[in-house]
């Protein structure tokens, strides 16, 4: 995201300006979300209804060689992310640390 803001060309961007940043500013909170496992499965759906937006309106035309490309790149991205949905962070990720607080929490309550 960070080197996809940085090589912002106006230009080439066909007045989708707005879109853009807003795809910017996705990869950057939910990839850091992702990357610190704090609602990961949460970040991990939103990254894949966005990817199958772009997937459909910018690269759906298949019989040019750029889009299947970025078709392929996106849905290997997407099964990363399924994994992430399905499986969910792991145990090194805040996650995992704040449900068993919570779980210890509730365990070392007075009945």
């Amino acid at each position: 995201a960070v080197l996809k803001g940085a090589s912002y060309d106006a230009n080439s961007s066909g007045g989708l300006e707005g879109l853009f940043w807003v795809t910017v500013l996705l990869e950057l909170c939910c990839g850091g979300l992702l990357a610190l496992g704090l609602f990961a499965r949460q970040a991990g759906v939103v990254m894949m209804v966005w990817l199958a937006v772009g997937l459909v309106f910018f690269h759906g035309d298949l019989t040019v060689m750029v889009n299947r490309v970025f078709a392929l790149a996106n849905l290997g991205i997407a099964g990363g992310l399924f994994m992430f949905v399905a499986h969910g962070p792991g145990v090194l990720s805040v996650d995992h640390w704040l449900s068993t607080r919570q779980a210890n929490r509730l365990n070392d309550a007075p009945v």
